[in-house]
C-alpha cells in the first residue's frame, strides 16, 4: 500500500519501516509472527521530530506515493 520504505531497520525481533511525507515521517514497527510481519506499533512526528496524529501523517504519505506514481 505505501511501497518501499524509506529505511529498514532490523533489530531482531522488530523490523521498523519508515516513510516520509513532505512535513511527516512514519515510523510502522512489524513483528514476525509465523504467517509473516504483524504491525504492532506505529509512531508518527513532524519534521521537528515533534509526535503528532498518525491518520494525517499516514494520508499524506500515501498521497506523495500516489502523485510519484502517476508522475
Amino acid at each position: 500500500l505505501f511501497g518501499p520504505p524509506r529505511l529498514v531497520r532490523r533489530d531482531a525481533p522488530a523490523e521498523l519501516w519508515q516513510y516520509r511525507a513532505s512535513d511527516c515521517v512514519v515510523d510502522l514497527f512489524l513483528y514476525q509472527e509465523k504467517d509473516g510481519l504483524r504491525l504492532l506499533y506505529l509512531e508518527a512526528r513532524t519534521g521537528a521530530a515533534q509526535v503528532t496524529a498518525p491518520r494525517p501523517c499516514l494520508e499524506a504519505v500515501l498521497a506523495s506515493r500516489e502523485k510519484s506514481t502517476t508522475s
